[in-house]
């Protein structure tokens, strides 16, 4: 009789841990992922003349933002947050702003510049990129993952831009690291 109390007793604790887990952690995560698919806030920018424009003054905004707008920053279900905390889970905000997203979007602004052969666009890009490179044409940032290569590109854009030499030391040293 006593050993079914025990049993009992466990089960009902286990029932209310998930319980309290799937309120908490699973369907909010759940609903927000829903929301996301199913009722975005879209922008549209049909009815300019100019969506162009638009969209290169958003990337510039975005690529001097020091807030992340990329999938590494999307909200976190509660038990991803616990582990975060743990120091078990998630991404340093180091490899958020350092990462593919945000250097493929600077070499797209120089890609984009050069082939419209905007030199206001190109100084603008200019200025951003100097925060992620220091005096001596070294990253200003860890560069350890091939994910980051974009920003040599930009460097190597930029050197053609400006005949900058720490940009062409900047696409040197990830040459260096990748070889």
């Amino acid at each position: 009789m006593k050993k079914n109390k025990i049993v009992v007793s466990i089960l009902i604790v286990s029932l209310l841990i998930n319980l309290i887990v799937l309120t908490v952690d699973v369907v909010p995560f759940i609903t927000s992922r829903l929301e996301q698919k199913y009722f975005k806030n879209e922008t549209y920018i049909n009815h300019t003349k100019f969506p162009e424009q638009i969209i290169v003054n958003r990337s510039l905004a975005m690529a001097s933002s020091n807030k992340v707008l990329t999938v590494f920053d999307e909200k976190a279900s509660f038990s991803q947050e616990l582990l975060k905390i743990v120091g078990k889970a998630g991404r340093s905000d180091s490899f958020k702003l350092y990462n593919y997203p945000r250097a493929y979007l600077i070499s797209g602004l120089t890609d984009y510049a050069r082939s419209k052969k905007d030199s206001v666009l190109m100084s603008k890009t200019a200025k951003i990129f100097d925060n992620y490179i220091n005096d001596d044409g070294s990253p200003s940032f860890v560069f350890d993952k091939v994910d980051q290569v974009p920003f040599g590109i930009a460097a190597i854009n930029l050197y053609h831009y400006t005949n900058n030499i720490k940009y062409k030391k900047f696409a040197d040293y990830i040459y260096n690291y990748l070889k």
